[in-house]
C-alpha cells in the first residue's frame, strides 16, 4: 500500500536531509499527538523571516485572526479530527489535540494503543463499523453512528464523518475523518414529546433541521435553516429542499434523496450559493421518520471546508518543495549551468503548486553588498517557468538588467530582506514597465530576496497576469520559507560544483604529476642503466691494464721499463677513481646510500688517512699533519663514509697546493639535552691556489670546478665535493669552505656521532694477524681449494690465472654459465668466482642451477661463489646475493682484493676466523 503523504491529515518524515526535515516537519504538522489542522494553523503563524512592503497591517491582522481562531477550534472545539490507515485493523495515525474533551481519552493514548479505537465501540456496533469501513472504496464519504464506552464508563452517541485519501495511482491508502457527540440528539429521538415541545426543540435546534418527503418537499423547517441559507423569510417558491439551497446542479441532490428513499439514511456535501454572501458549504443528513417523511439535518460546514483545501493546497505545495529540495540536494552543477533540469525540476512543480502564472530566478551581478549602487550593478534572468499555453518573450540569461527606474527601488528593498508585492495596471509594453513584468507579461508580482553567506545574491519571482491577485499571508510565508530552504540547496549546488571542478582540476593536477614521475623514473632508470653499462664496459678492460701491469712491476725488468709500468698503471688508477667518483655521486643522487655505523677510534683513521697521503705529500715536498682536541677514543659512525670526505678533501689539498702545508684537526662538541652524542668536526688546512669568493657557492655543486677553463691546469670531475657534501648531511652535518685566493683554503666540516665502547679486546685482534703472515706464494699450500673460475673475457682469465698461480693455486677456467654449470656437476669445487655477465647463460641463472644440482645431490659442503662484475651499481650485490652467491667482487681485481675475497672462502671451507685486513702481497 503506497505511503505517500498525500490529503490534509497526511504526516510523517520526508526525508533524511536535515534541512529538508525541518521545513517539510513545519509544513507537514506532524507530531504524533498534534492534528492535521492544528500544524496548519501553526504554520499560518509561524512569522516568516521577512516583511511585507507596501502593504496594509489590517489585512495580516484579520489573516492572524483567523489562525488564532483556527487553534481555538482544534484544542477546545467540540469536533474531533482524525485519519485511520488503510490496513487490516484501520490504525490510527492522527488526531487532534481536543480528543480527551469528547471521548475522555488522550490522543496520545490512541496512537500508542492501536486496539484502544475499536474496543471503546460497544460490541453491538463494533462489527458493523468495520464492514462499513470497509466499504468505503465504494463510496466517496461515509457517515457512521455508534455508540461508544466514555473513558468516565459512561455510553455515548458518536457520528464519523468519513472520506476516502487515494494516492496519484487512486488506490485508498488513509481515511480522514470528523468525529461528533449525537448523545443529545439520539436523545432527543428517544423520548417522546407532545408535538409542540418537540416544535420548541427542534426550533432552538442549533443545525438547521427540516422535515421533507420522498420528493424532497419541505413540510417543515426551523430558525437555523434561515440563517444557513440566508434566507430570513421563506419565500413561497421553495417547494424542495434543492430549490431552498438554490442549487444550479441537483444531479448530486437527487443522488442523494434516491439513496435517503433507499436505505432510510443519507449523507451528502454540497455547495450552495447564498442570497446575500458568498457561496456557502452545507452538509445534509437524512434519516427516516418511519411513516414516508425525512428529517434533515443542515450543518454549515463553510470554514471545515475552507481549512480543509487550505491544507490540501499546503500539501500540494509541501510535494513541490520537497521534491525541488530533493533535486537541489542531489545534483551537483555549477551555479552557471541552470539548464532544463532547474526548471522542469525546481521552478515547475513550485509553479503549478502555488497556483501562479511564472516562476524565475534572479542573480546579482556586480557588488549588490554595497550600500551605494554602481554603474555595473543589475541582475540577470537565470531560468524561468511560464504555465503552457502562455508565451512569454525570449530573454537572454547573459544580459544584465541594471538597477534602474521603477526596479531601483526593489534593489534596496530585496537588500534589506524585505519582500516585494508590485502589480501593473495596464498595458505591460510601457516603458516604465520593469523589465521582469514585460518579459513575462505578469501584472502581479511576489519577490522573495536570496542570500549566500550573508549577502544579497539574488531573487526568486512568483506572478500572476491578473493585476488584482492577492498574495495571501499564509502564502507568503511558505514561499519565503520555501525560497529559503532553496537559498541553501543553491548554495549546495553552487558549493558542489566548485568541489567538482577543483577535483577534476586536481584530477588533471595529478596526472600530469604521475605522468612526470613517470618520465622522471624512466629517465632515471636510463640514467641509472647508462652508468651500470659505462661501469661495466671501462672496468672490464680496466682489469686487464691494472692486473697485467701489478704482476709485471714485480717482475724483474729493467729499470726503464719498471718506470713506463708505474705510469701505465697510474693512469689506469686515476681512469678507476674517474669511474668510482661517478658511480659513488650516482649513488648520492639516487638517495641509495645506506648508514651502517661502527665503532671506531678517529685518531687511528686519521693517521692511517695522513699516511696514505704522506707518499703524494712527500713527491711534492708538502708537510702533512693531524691534530685532535678532545675526541673520544671510541665513537660510533660509518667510517668508510668518513674516510670518503676526508679522501676528497685531502686529495684535493695536496692536488692544489704546490708548497707550504697540508693539515687535518678535529675536535668535538656534546650536543644539548644529550648524553652520549656529540658534533665531530674536522678542519682541512692547505696553503695551496685558494678559491675566489664568486666561485665558492658553485664548488660544491657537481660536475663544478674553481677552474672551469679549458686550459685549466688540474684534472678532475668536479664531483668530489657534491659528494663530500651530500655525505655530510647524510651524517647528520654538512660542509662548508673559507678560502683567500693566493693564500689557501680551510674546508670544515661535522658529523653527528655517539659516543661508544671499544669493539673488542685490541690484543686478541692482533693475534688473528699472525694466520694472514701465512698468506703469500704459498697460500695454497696451507690452505688447498679446487677452484672453478666462470669469464668470457680471455684477458681477464689469464690476469686471474696469473694472480692464482702467484699464490699457489691452480684454477679450472670455463668461458659462460652454462659451461660452469656442467662443471660443477661433475667435481665439486671449494671456490667458484663467476662473471655475471656472460653469454648463453649469465652468473645469476648459472649459480641458481648450481645451487639446484646441489640440493637434488645432497652435498655435505656446497660451494663457496663469489661474483666477479665490472657493474658497481646499488643492488647489483643484491641481487647476486639472493641468486644463491656468497661473496661480491667488483673489477678491477687486482691481488689484494683477490686475497680477501679467497680469506673468506678459506674461512668458510676449513671453519677458521682470519683476520679481516690483509696486506698487499
Amino acid at each position: 500500500m503506497s505511503d505517500q503523504p498525500h490529503g490534509p491529515f497526511a504526516g510523517g518524515w520526508v526525508s533524511s536531509l536535515t534541512l529538508v526535515i525541518v521545513f517539510y516537519l513545519v509544513l507537514r504538522f506532524s507530531t504524533l499527538e498534534s492534528g492535521a489542522l492544528w500544524a496548519c494553523a501553526m504554520l499560518g503563524i509561524g512569522a516568516g523571516r521577512v516583511k511585507k512592503i507596501g502593504q496594509s497591517e489590517s489585512s495580516e491582522e484579520g489573516e492572524t485572526n483567523g489562525d488564532q481562531a483556527l487553534n481555538s477550534i482544534l484544542e477546545k472545539g467540540s469536533k474531533v479530527f482524525f485519519s485511520l490507515r488503510w490496513d487490516r485493523d484501520f490504525t490510527v495515525c492522527e488526531i487532534s489535540p481536543n480528543a480527551k474533551l469528547l471521548l475522555g481519552f488522550d490522543g496520545s493514548e490512541f496512537l500508542a494503543n492501536p486496539d484502544l479505537w475499536f474496543q471503546q465501540i460497544i460490541e453491538a456496533d463494533r462489527r458493523r463499523v468495520r464492514d462499513e469501513l470497509s466499504g468505503i472504496v465504494r463510496a466517496d464519504q461515509l457517515v457512521i453512528e455508534f455508540q461508544f464506552s466514555h473513558a468516565s464508563g459512561k455510553t455515548i452517541w458518536l457520528q464519523d464523518e468519513l472520506i476516502p485519501v487515494c494516492d496519484q495511482n487512486g488506490v485508498v491508502y488513509r481515511i480522514d475523518g470528523i468525529r461528533t457527540d449525537i448523545t443529545q440528539w439520539k436523545a432527543r429521538e428517544s423520548v417522546v414529546f407532545d408535538e409542540q415541545v418537540y416544535l420548541r426543540s427542534l426550533e432552538s435546534a442549533p443545525d438547521g433541521v427540516l422535515i421533507i418527503d420522498g420528493e424532497g418537499n419541505i413540510k417543515y423547517f426551523n430558525e437555523a435553516v434561515k440563517t444557513i441559507t440566508g434566507h430570513q423569510s421563506m419565500i413561497q417558491g421553495h417547494k424542495t429542499v434543492f430549490d431552498l439551497l438554490n442549487l444550479s446542479e441537483t444531479s448530486k441532490g437527487e443522488s442523494w434523496l434516491r439513496r435517503l428513499n433507499e436505505s432510510g439514511h443519507a449523507r451528502i456535501e454540497l455547495e450552495c450559493p447564498r442570497r446575500t454572501h458568498n457561496h456557502r458549504s452545507v452538509t445534509l443528513v437524512g434519516n427516516s421518520l418511519g411513516d414516508g417523511n425525512f428529517m434533515v439535518f443542515i450543518k454549515d460546514i463553510t470554514t471545515e471546508v475552507q481549512f480543509r483545501n487550505r491544507i490540501a493546497r499546503r500539501d500540494k505545495l509541501t510535494h513541490a518543495l520537497v521534491k525541488s529540495m530533493s533535486s537541489l540536494l542531489t545534483e551537483g552543477r555549477n551555479e552557471y549551468r541552470w539548464t532544463h533540469d532547474f526548471k522542469e525540476e525546481i521552478l515547475h512543480p513550485l509553479g503549478v503548486a502555488l497556483e501562479v502564472d511564472v516562476v524565475f530566478l534572479a542573480k546579482c551581478v556586480g557588488d549588490s553588498s554595497n550600500a551605494a549602487m554602481s554603474s555595473g550593478d543589475g541582475f540577470r534572468l537565470m531560468d524561468m517557468w511560464s504555465r503552457p499555453g502562455h508565451e512569454i518573450e525570449s530573454y537572454d540569461e547573459d544580459e544584465v538588467y541594471s538597477w534602474v527606474g521603477p526596479v531601483a527601488e526593489w534593489r534596496n528593498r530585496l537588500r534589506n530582506q524585505n519582500y516585494i508585492i508590485d502589480r501593473l495596471e495596464g498595458d505591460f509594453r510601457k516603458e516604465s514597465t520593469p523589465p521582469v513584468m514585460r518579459i513575462t507579461r505578469t501584472n502581479s508580482l511576489f519577490l522573495v530576496p536570496m542570500f549566500m553567506h550573508g549577502e544579497f545574491w539574488g531573487f526568486m519571482g512568483f506572478g500572476k497576469y491578473d493585476a488584482q491577485q492577492r498574495w495571501q499571508i499564509v502564502d507568503r510565508r511558505i514561499l519565503i520559507a520555501a525560497v529559503d530552504s532553496i537559498t541553501l540547496a543553491v548554495r549546495n549546488r553552487i558549493a558542489q560544483g566548485r568541489v567538482e571542478e577543483a577535483n577534476e582540476e586536481l584530477k588533471k593536477s595529478y596526472e600530469q604529476a604521475r605522468e612526470m614521475a613517470e618520465e622522471a623514473k624512466k629517465a632515471n632508470e636510463a640514467k641509472s642503466q647508462f652508468v651500470a653499462n659505462m661501469s661495466h664496459e671501462i672496468r672490464t678492460p680496466l682489469n686487464s691494464i691494472l692486473g697485467f701491469t701489478g704482476l709485471l712491476l714485480d717482475a724483474k725488468l729493467p729499470e726503464e721499463y719498471l718506470d713506463w709500468l708505474g705510469m701505465v698503471q697510474a693512469s689506469g688508477k686515476s681512469l678507476l677513481n674517474l669511474v668510482n667518483e661517478v658511480l659513488d655521486f650516482s649513488k648520492v643522487e639516487s638517495g641509495e646510500i645506506t648508514l651502517r655505523p661502527e665503532p671506531t677510534a678517529l685518531e687511528t683513521t686519521l693517521k692511517e688517512m695522513v699516511g696514505i697521503f704522506s707518499h703524494d705529500a712527500a713527491k711534492k715536498e708538502l708537510e702533512i699533519s693531524y691534530e685532535i682536541e678532545g675526541i673520544p677514543d671510541w665513537v660510533c659512525i660509518d667510517e668508510p663514509k668518513l674516510r670518503e670526505i676526508i679522501m676528497n678533501l685531502l686529495g684535493n689539498a695536496i692536488k692544489f697546493t704546490k708548497e707550504g702545508s697540508v693539515k687535518i684537526r678535529c675536535f668535538s662538541k656534546p650536543i644539548a639535552d644529550s648524553d652520549n652524542e656529540i658534533y665531530v668536526y674536522f678542519e682541512i688546512i692547505d696553503t695551496g691556489i685558494g678559491v675566489s669568493t664568486e666561485k665558492i657557492e658553485s664548488i660544491f655543486q657537481p660536475f663544478s670546478q674553481a677552474d672551469d677553463s679549458n686550459t685549466r691546469e688540474y684534472e678532475g670531475t668536479g664531483l668530489g665535493l657534491a659528494i663530500c657534501k651530500s655525505l655530510c648531511k647524510k651524517l647528520g652535518g654538512d660542509i662548508s669552505v673559507r678560502s683567500n685566493v693566493g693564500k689557501g683554503s680551510c674546508f670544515h666540516f661535522f658529523i653527528k656521532s655517539k659516543v661508544c665502547l671499544p669493539p673488542e679486546d685490541v690484543a686478541a685482534k692482533a693475534r688473528k694477524k699472525s694466520i694472514n703472515e701465512m698468506m703469500n706464494k704459498t697460500l695454497g699450500q696451507h690452505f688447498p681449494l679446487k677452484i672453478l673460475v666462470a669469464e668470457d673475457n680471455q684477458t681477464n682469465q689469464k690476469v686471474l690465472k696469473l694472480i692464482l698461480k702467484r699464490l699457489g693455486y691452480q684454477a679450472d677456467f670455463v668461458g659462460n654459465g652454462k659451461l660452469a654449470s656442467d662443471a660443477s656437476a661433475r667435481t665439486r669445487y671449494d671456490m667458484v668466482f663467476m662473471d655475471v655477465h656472460m653469454p648463453e647463460m649469465d652468473g645469476h641463472e648459472a649459480t641458481r642451477e648450481i645451487r639446484k644440482h646441489e640440493k637434488s645431490t645432497g652435498v655435505e659442503k656446497a660451494s663457496w661463489i663469489t661474483a666477479l662484475t665490472a657493474h658497481a651499481m646499488t643492488g647489483d650485490k643484491e641481487k647476486c646475493l639472493d641468486a644463491g652467491m656468497n661473496d661480491y667482487l667488483t673489477k678491477p681485481v687486482n691481488i689484494k682484493s683477490l686475497l680477501n675475497a679467497m680469506r673468506k672462502s678459506i674461512s668458510y671451507t676449513f671453519e677458521m676466523e682470519l683476520f679481516d685486513d690483509l696486506e698487499e702481497v
